[in-house]
């Protein structure tokens, strides 16, 4: 597969990982159907509007760590083109630096 570098924002109150629309179109990434679509609720307590949909596999890599996940896609603020929720936190555990705001 290709390889991709863009940001993502860590969000330790997500209860799964996820991944824009956008950049998926843009990259041409292969997605696959939920047998059962479902809502999640926001970070402001509400229930998203749209149902998730659609998934897909990737290999994140940040510095020597990779992870094997599966991302669900859906739109996201035009700025955050992946979320790394608590699963990805508990799996890969990562070394925070506060300060600078990277891992």
């Amino acid at each position: 597969g290709k390889s991709l570098q863009t940001t993502a924002v860590v969000d330790c109150g997500a209860s799964a990982t996820f991944i824009h629309w956008m950049f998926v179109r843009k990259h041409g990434i292969k997605v696959h159907q939920f047998a059962k679509p479902f809502r999640i609720r926001n970070a402001d307590g509400e229930v998203s509007k749209r149902e998730i949909t659609h998934y897909c596999h990737l290999a994140i890599k940040i510095d020597d760590r990779l992870m094997i996940g599966k991302f669900n896609v859906m739109n996201m603020s035009d700025n955050d083109m992946i979320l790394l929720g608590k699963p990805w936190l508990s799996a890969m555990n990562p070394d925070i630096n506060w300060a600078k705001d990277t891992l």
